[in-house]
């Protein structure tokens, strides 16, 4: 499933499956005796995980369309002043070549 979409869809459904479990589990022909009663705060709490999950996708996509990632950065360029030090330093032995 991770495969073809998204992590947070998958965690959603998780999420999602233990109220729907208990929802099933409230059925009086299907579970018989055993039936589990369903209240608001299962769908509470349905709402609450699902409404949570949305706002995060939707936060975390805006933020990052906000804050693009900085372009690549070139080493500085150096005045000739550094260039001859360095021609220098280096017929001297100095520095090594890198």
């Amino acid at each position: 499933m991770v495969k073809n979409s998204s992590a947070v869809l998958m965690i959603v459904v998780t999420a999602i499956s233990l109220p729907m479990a208990n929802l099933v589990f409230s059925i009086d022909w299907l579970m018989g005796r055993d039936v589990e009663p369903f209240s608001w705060y299962d769908v509470g709490g349905l709402v609450l995980v699902v409404a949570g999950f949305l706002i995060y996708s939707l936060t975390s996509k805006s933020a990052l369309e906000q804050q693009p990632l900085p372009p690549p950065s070139s080493p500085p360029a150096q005045s000739d002043q550094e260039v001859q030090e360095t021609k220098q330093l280096k017929n001297e032995g100095t520095i090594d070549d890198v």
